[in-house]
């Protein structure tokens, strides 16, 4: 177990907590949750999967894998969808404009799931 990594998957998912809990507050509007507040549950998850990790407990990397994996492909899915739907579409009539909240949000909160992913790699 490398002490390293683990720091590095808290401090990816801590990142990910406050990215979640500055986009709730500033863009709100923009971020079409399923269920309105969502984000509420989502930060005080990844904070505390965050402190089980540190805590090196046995369940801990192997639920941050999995939180990092399930929201990693939606984000992934968020960001492509946008990026699609703007420069994908042949026929002029189905491109959208990309909503820059939603999109440095999508991006942001990936960059943070990453650094948990590469502290994954290196904490086992």
């Amino acid at each position: 177990m490398n002490p390293r990594g683990h720091a590095v998957v808290a401090a990816g998912l801590g990142a990910y907590a406050l990215v979640l809990v500055a986009g709730s507050l500033l863009g709100g509007a923009h971020l079409h949750e399923l269920l309105p507040g969502l984000e509420a549950v989502r930060a005080p998850a990844a904070m505390a999967i965050a402190i089980a990790v540190m805590r090196r407990t046995g369940y801990a990397l192997g639920m941050a894998a999995a939180f990092v994996a399930w929201f990693g492909v939606f984000g992934a899915i968020t960001i492509a969808g946008q990026l699609f739907q703007r420069y994908g579409e042949s026929d002029p009539q189905l491109q959208i404009l990309i909503d820059p909240v939603t999109f440095a949000y999508s991006v942001a909160s990936e960059v943070a799931l990453i650094l948990a992913a590469a502290g994954l790699t290196r904490s086992r």
